[in-house]
């Protein structure tokens, strides 16, 4: 979840896909928007070795803060001969001479690259957090670096009219059958290895990385879909769980039917704007009308349409402090449309923050969600997600369009992530020390989940903040930032509380 640092979708929060998704897609077009994102923070120092990790220089190209490694684990733990996957691993060592030990990240997704998000993810960091921990992210497999890597999958955009009033199951229709094309020449290309990257075999991973650097027990910031790894790993390894940040959470107690129950999270972040916001919301609609009756031809046989600035607003929605971008986009759109002085500049811009692929359908996001969820939500509850999501708003029915009919030409074996709303379950978990993070409108992530996986711990322990930002901690908020920081420092769970709306925009009263 989606898909992406900034969560493109998923961010969860997709991610290059969400996250990296949180990521890599939706950095790119935001940077056109609102400038390059900061640099690393810390130091080139590595803190003493420890475990069996052996760390070199990453490339230049990557980042000269960072450090490099590899692991192999078991491709099928049932089976250890099966043959091994080799994870790849990067950490920004601790600036600190004797530093706790590492913080693990993972971006979100399924999908998002740890190696392509960490830079981001570290200089995000406390100064105190960055002396204290190497802090350590990876590919899980199937992902960027690591290998094997699932190759030939694409992940298609909905099919969708550019104008015009929308039949939402006949769209359903369309994207389902090149949705059901895309994932069958996946799982062809990668049939040798494709059954065993699920998040339990992720977690068994991250298990041998915590041992393999040598710490006693897991420390972990886990965005989005990290978050399901997060509760995965909590049930799999209860005993070997230190500090954990659950930030950006997915449904712990969900299946796969549930999953588009988050296309409504844009609208609801839209309504905030609207309501906290009105001028922004007002531009928002402006640019919104022009596209709804005249696609804007950008270049050479490209147009920018309805959905793609549908896109980039959810995208700007993600970042608390980009939600004054969204008046600009508009503006950009306003022009490019009109024609006369200044067009051509704004079709250039508009050209850029076309995506380029989708996070959230296909590929790594498809195959791991159809892993760890065995249902498979029939073509019925499929158009009813998609139109219950396309009534509540402008935003979430596209979104719900990649959702519903995820799983279409897959035939995968699953092994299903635990099922939180079981009280056996929470009642192994129960004395863990989680902080479970939360915007109150986060726009892939809603808040009705993280109340879920709130009570899957049966803590107390929620930070929120006032908003539509996808994944909270990390940043200049220190309303946010410090209670988190000092309970992974020391391990102390902190205080619940909300936090303001930061930025330019006026704070909503509690």
């Amino acid at each position: 979840m989606v898909n992406q640092p900034v969560d493109s979708r998923n961010t969860s929060g997709n991610g290059k896909t969400a996250r990296a998704r949180l990521l890599l897609s939706g950095v790119a077009a935001v940077a056109l928007l609102v400038g390059l994102l900061p640099a690393v923070a810390g130091s080139a120092n590595a803190a003493d070795e420890q475990g069996t990790m052996v760390w070199t220089d990453c490339p230049k190209e990557q980042a000269p803060t960072q450090q490099c490694a590899t692991l192999d684990v078991p491709l099928d733990y049932d089976r250890p001969g099966r043959g091994t996957v080799t994870l790849a691993v990067v950490r920004v060592p601790a600036t600190g001479s004797d530093p706790i030990g590492s913080l693990f990240f993972n971006p979100g997704g399924p999908g998002g690259s740890g190696v392509a998000a960490l830079a981001y993810e570290a200089g995000q960091m406390s100064a105190e957090i960055q002396q204290q921990y190497n802090v350590v992210s990876w590919d899980p497999r199937g992902i960027g670096e690591t290998t094997p890597t699932l190759k030939s999958c694409d992940s298609p955009f909905p099919v969708l009219p550019a104008t015009g009033k929308v039949n939402w199951t006949k769209a359903l229709d369309r994207t389902s059958k090149q949705l059901r094309k895309a994932n069958r020449a996946c799982q062809r290309k990668n049939s040798s290895f494709i059954d065993y990257l699920g998040t339990r075999n992720v977690v068994r991973d991250l298990e041998q990385l915590r041992a393999a650097v040598g710490d006693q027990k897991l420390t972990y910031h886990g965005a989005s879909y990290g978050t399901r790894i997060g509760y995965t790993y909590a049930v799999m390894f209860p005993k070997k769980v230190r500090a954990m940040v659950l930030d950006g959470n997915i449904n712990p107690s969900g299946s796969y039917a549930n999953l588009s129950a988050s296309a409504v999270g844009p609208d609801l972040a839209l309504d905030f704007v609207k309501k906290y916001a009105p001028d922004v919301f007002r531009d928002f609609k402006r640019g919104d009308r022009i596209l709804r009756d005249e696609a804007i031809t950008v270049a050479p046989g490209v147009k920018f349409t309805r959905w793609d600035y549908r896109e980039m607003t959810t995208k700007l929605l993600a970042k608390n402090v980009q939600i004054s971008q969204i008046p600009f986009l508009a503006q950009k759109v306003k022009v490019a449309a009109a024609g006369g002085d200044g067009s051509q500049a704004a079709k250039e811009t508009l050209a850029g923050l076309i995506p380029t692929s989708n996070s959230n359908a296909g590929g790594p996001f498809s195959v791991v969600n159809c892993l760890d969820y065995a249902d498979r939500p029939g073509e019925r509850l499929q158009a009813n997600a998609v139109t219950d999501a396309a009534s509540q708003g402008p935003l979430g029915g596209q979104l719900a369009l990649s959702y519903a009919p995820g799983c279409v030409g897959l035939d995968l074996q699953p092994e299903p992530v635990p099922d939180m709303s079981r009280g056996r379950l929470r009642d192994k978990v129960a004395d863990i020390p989680v902080v479970i993070s939360n915007a109150t409108k986060d726009v892939y992530t809603p808040k009705f989940w993280a109340k879920q996986m709130k009570k899957a711990f049966k803590t107390q322990t929620f930070i929120q903040r006032y908003g539509t930002q996808h994944v909270i901690w990390g940043g200049d908020d220190s309303c946010v930032s410090q209670p988190i920081d000092s309970y992974v420092l020391t391990g102390q769970l902190p205080f619940p509380r909300t936090c303001a709306w930061p930025g330019v925009l006026p704070t909503p009263a509690a």
